[in-house]
């Protein structure tokens, strides 16, 4: 999407969380990882313009700060509140629990 083009709508918003979680999910859906603070931001939601309010409610809601062994930074994981929502996620696409808070918390900020 580019600025200025086009309205960023609701859909946009669930392509960029996707975007974000998907790092999360490992190949086949059934567990979760871990990913490096820098890696966070990378990919296709490094263009949206709402990324930094959809990384910062994850944050709050969704993730944790995690130390990871052998790299010498941190990155995040999922909090353990949150992983059979994530799992949920994966199967079906669907935000329950702390992914919906977190969505729902950005939907409002941007009155969509």
């Amino acid at each position: 999407m580019r600025e200025g083009q086009r309205r960023y709508e609701l859909e946009d918003l669930k392509s960029d969380f996707g975007a974000v979680l998907s790092k999360f999910i490992i190949k086949g859906g059934l567990g979760l990882g871990t990913v490096q603070k820098r890696n966070l931001t990378r990919g296709t939601i490094s263009q949206s313009p709402n990324r930094d309010a959809i990384v910062e409610a994850l944050c709050s809601y969704v993730f944790e700060v995690h130390h990871i062994s052998g790299h010498g930074e941190s990155g995040y994981n999922v909090r353990e509140d949150a992983r059979e929502a994530m799992k949920f996620y994966a199967g079906n696409n669907v935000y329950t629990g702390p992914l919906a808070e977190a969505f729902d918390k950005v939907k409002k900020r941007l009155a969509l």
